[in-house]
């Protein structure tokens, strides 16, 4: 990665320079980060109330545990359709038996329509159940 690529947003990229910020201000950005997914994730679980969620409250994705009869390329394939890119849990396997899931990325989705495109995700979910 070039060195002004991460620069340019305000971190610094030489360890010299990455000792200089202070651990105030590194504590502050990790708090405002932290607020922000939380939101996110909040807005997941009210949206996604009823199906299982794997979260953790400082990440920006949460994993879709899916019923067995939905089929996880299905619900991907269907959601590219709609503009909505979701992963299958198989690149992030590490083991042999890959789980069943989706993983949802809500860091990638402006916040005024992360609940609309998480609702069109539970469209498509109940949608494949059913078939």
């Amino acid at each position: 990665m070039r060195e002004g690529a991460v620069q340019s947003i305000g971190w610094p990229t030489h360890p010299r320079s990455a000792r200089q910020v202070r651990p105030q201000v590194a504590q502050g950005v990790f708090h405002v980060g932290f607020f922000l997914a939380d939101g996110r994730q909040t807005i997941a679980r009210k949206a996604l109330v009823g199906l299982t969620l794997v979260t953790h409250p400082a990440s920006y994705f949460v994993w879709l545990a899916l019923p067995p009869e939905v089929c996880a390329d299905r619900v991907a394939v269907a959601l590219q359709e709609d503009g909505i890119s979701v992963s299958t849990a198989e690149p992030f396997a590490t083991s042999k038996q890959v789980p069943h899931a989706l993983r949802l990325a809500l860091g990638s989705v402006v916040l005024d329509r992360l609940d609309a495109a998480l609702q069109t995700v539970r469209q498509r979910v109940e949608a494949q159940r059913y078939r």
